[in-house]
């Protein structure tokens, strides 16, 4: 039977997910010694994760910069042969996504992830070496298959260490390690083939992989020493960090962890339907952020030179990072993810339909910040929200995020082909996609709302005392 609070509770519930909620449960956690392993993992850890994705993205991010540069012309690529080399990179990605998150489990963290990151360094670097499709497109694929490793990862490492409410503004802070990559590398690239394009008979696209290879392997080698490894077993914590952290972890778990093999994860994972709704939700997601490999492509279509189009592919991705920053720390705050999520994409939405409707400049430019940011904002939320309810052991919820990742990493397969050249210059497929893929995923942000209510209203009704968990809403 249910206490006269926890109906109390359930009618909490019912009227409003988007009260901050006060503590129920006394913790156990020592204060003092969470203070400081959360300054030591910020300060720590998130840089080296924040630099490691900004390389992850610039070096994905390399060829369609290249573009600008003639790469196209100088391997004499025809039809679908560059979109299709674009396409390959997630193939090797989403072969190697699950497998890597499942042996994540078994192996040291810091050493299997500088690894990995020196493999994909190396084959960047080689991506200059191109000189026909064929090279080109196995290239891309192994670097796909290198670069697998680090999202799932970094994002399994982060649930491991930071709580349900802490996780998605750390999520928002990894995402703006690929925002700033988008941002920041445009000028890069511009000063590079502004500055060497020629030099010593290389062209300035083959100088961008060279020095993208270069910077890479190079932080690859710092990671290794600064990433921790699982909670408890962190070399650069004191025994009280170490036992804090293993602590708070089991008092925010949703439900007992069990302990189970990689395979039995797996197989746990892919029956339990909330895994499959958020693989839906962020393969919605990540279809609406198609325009990021095009990007260059789109801002073109505003009449400038090639050195100020990615000057100014600059400013819209800035601006998303400090969106998706506040739209993160007010989810938190609020402990609310749906309508976070509904908002998000609704922005989204706004600037598709906007940049569908005009090829004016100034309009089509102020549709580039709304869509980026709307699109970009979401899915560090998706992603905390999907760890926090999936936590039945570490084996699931590594394979879970793994899932998740595999089903945005497909998007990026098909919907290459939504921006082909001949849509130029309104690009009405691929924004008129994204219109769709935006509103979809919205509605099942709300559809998953729907469930875990319902979930935890069944839960408050069958509690037996008054420490109950809920699933994140």
């Amino acid at each position: 039977m249910a206490t006269a609070d926890q109906k109390q509770d359930v009618e909490m519930i019912e009227e409003s997910t988007f009260q901050k909620p006060a503590e129920t449960a006394t913790s156990n956690v020592d204060p003092v010694a969470q203070k400081s392993l959360l300054r030591k993992l910020d300060f720590r850890m998130m840089p080296v994760f924040f630099v490691m994705y900004f390389l992850n993205h610039w070096d994905r991010n390399g060829l369609p910069q290249a573009k600008l540069n003639g790469i196209t012309t100088h391997l004499d690529l025809k039809g679908t042969e560059y979109n299709t080399c674009i396409s390959i990179l997630y193939v090797g990605y989403l072969i190697a996504g699950i497998p890597s998150n499942m042996i994540l489990t078994r192996v040291r963290p810091s050493i299997y992830l500088g690894v990995c990151m020196c493999g994909w360094a190396i084959v960047s670097g080689c991506t200059a070496l191109s000189n026909n499709y064929i090279h080109l497109l196995m290239l891309r694929f192994l670097l796909g298959w290198f670069e697998a490793p680090f999202y799932p990862g970094a994002i399994y490492m982060l649930s491991r260490f930071y709580t349900k409410r802490e996780v998605a503004t750390r999520l928002a802070i990894l995402y703006c390690g690929q925002l700033s990559s988008s941002a920041f590398s445009g000028l890069i690239t511009a000063g590079i083939f502004a500055s060497i394009d020629g030099r010593y008979g290389i062209h300035g696209w083959q100088w961008l992989f060279i020095i993208e290879g270069a910077a890479t392997f190079g932080f690859a080698l710092i990671a290794i020493f600064l990433l921790p490894d699982t909670p408890g077993k962190t070399s650069w914590m004191t025994p009280e960090e170490n036992a804090c952290s293993v602590l708070r972890m089991q008092e925010d778990s949703v439900n007992q962890l069990q302990h189970e093999t990689p395979m039995q994860g797996f197989v746990s994972a892919i029956k339990d339907y909330k895994v499959w709704l958020f693989m839906l939700m962020q393969n919605m997601h990540f279809s609406a952020m198609s325009f990021n490999q095009f990007f260059p492509t789109l801002v073109k279509t505003l009449g400038y030179n090639n050195t100020i189009t990615l000057v100014l592919t600059s400013p819209p991705y800035i601006f998303s990072a400090l969106f998706s920053l506040a739209l993160a720390r007010s989810s938190g705050y609020f402990n609310d993810r749906t309508w976070h999520i509904v908002g998000g994409n609704l922005f989204a939405v706004v600037g598709f339909v906007l940049a569908c409707a005009t090829t004016g400049l100034a309009p089509r430019y102020a549709a580039c910040f709304l869509f980026a940011a709307g699109s970009y904002s979401t899915g560090s939320i998706i992603l905390g929200w999907a760890s926090a309810n999936v936590a039945d052991s570490h084996e699931k919820k590594a394979v879970t995020l793994a899932m998740v990742n595999f089903s945005a990493v497909a998007a990026n397969v098909y919907t290459a082909y939504l921006w082909p050249d001949s849509d130029s210059p309104r690009f009405i497929i691929g924004l008129g996609s994204s219109v769709g893929f935006s509103f979809v995923c919205l509605l099942i942000a709300i559809v998953a709302w729907c469930l875990f209510r319902r979930s935890n209203s069944k839960r408050l009704r069958e509690a037996s005392d008054d420490n109950v968990k809920l699933y994140a809403i």
